[in-house]
């Protein structure tokens, strides 16, 4: 699990924002972006669909790994 903020009411702060960019991976594999869980989900897709414009932002440790679920915009 990584250190993000999931929650309940993380996801509610962010459906009841306005924001311009939002960034996301935890893994790339395949041309697949992939999260560390089922809530860091959740709330990512959340921010990707609310953001105006998205940012696929990895480093070489993401490349190859498999993430928990798949990431879908």
């Amino acid at each position: 699990m990584t250190q993000s903020f999931v929650s309940e009411i993380t996801n509610k702060s962010l459906e009841n924002g306005n924001f311009h960019k939002a960034f996301s991976c935890n893994a790339i594999s395949e041309q697949k972006m992939m999260t560390a869980s089922f809530k860091e989900d959740q709330t990512q897709q959340i921010a990707l669909n609310y953001s105006i414009q998205r940012f696929l932002l990895i480093d070489h440790s993401k490349i190859g790994k498999q993430g928990f679920l798949l990431i879908i915009i």
